[in-house]
């Protein structure tokens, strides 16, 4: 299986590592009132991917994924690009840390691994 991301013009393809997930991630809307009660008004399903990466180059990593995280940029994900290409979501890096900071080891300054989580916008 292959991926891409892309923002702005910029790909990156790669292949998920080991427990590539793509479970639905619920999520209610429900605003407090003035008196203190939650209201509740809808129910729906955002997409949501845990993506672990084993392996990804430094250039691609820090550059451009990590940058793309740090700035809340809409990217552009392809879940399946190989097979499928004409699929995508927008989709923002929402990893509560920065997403890909272990180095590898034999590699310690080339290549990166992390899990990239990705919510649809």
């Amino acid at each position: 299986m292959r991926l891409r991301l892309s923002y702005s013009g910029t790909n990156i393809d790669f292949n998920p590592g080991l427990g590539f997930d793509r479970p639905d991630l619920p999520d209610r809307v429900m605003p407090r009132a003035l008196d203190g009660t939650e209201k509740y008004y809808g129910f729906y399903t955002k997409k949501r991917w845990e993506v672990p990466i084993v392996k990804m180059s430094s250039t691609n990593a820090e550059t451009r994924i990590n940058t793309w995280w740090e700035n809340g940029y809409q990217c552009t994900f392809y879940p399946d690009y190989q097979t499928s290409p004409s699929t995508s979501y927008t989709v923002r890096i929402s990893n509560d840390t920065r997403p890909l900071w272990h180095h590898i080891a034999g590699h310690w300054d080339t290549d990166y691994s992390g899990v990239l989580i990705l919510t649809e916008v």
